[in-house]
């Protein structure tokens, strides 16, 4: 859960509030580590997949239609190349 918290740029108790909602929802159920007490996973239902494959999906195709259509494949390859370098900052800053 607080990779998932880092990994979407919220705090712990920002994600676990947003996990409370899914789980409520039936998006999302919490499974324990079994060699770990300490650690709790969050874990996709069938629903909560049809849900993120949805969004993935649409996203996917907002892309196309706001950034691809509009600054083409050759600056598609340059903001990739300026997102892998932001992406290696924040790691090497970790």
């Amino acid at each position: 859960m607080s990779r998932l918290a880092r990994e979407v740029s919220l705090s712990s108790g920002g994600f676990t509030k947003l996990a409370d909602r899914l789980a409520h929802k039936g998006y999302l159920a919490r499974e324990s580590c079994p060699t770990d007490r300490r650690v709790v996973y969050a874990v996709l239902t069938p629903a909560g997949r049809a849900l993120a494959d949805e969004a993935k999906a649409r996203h996917a195709a907002l892309l196309r239609e706001h950034v691809l259509d509009v600054i083409g494949a050759g600056g598609v390859e340059r903001l990739a190349g300026l997102a892998r370098s932001l992406r290696d900052a924040a790691r090497a800053g970790e």
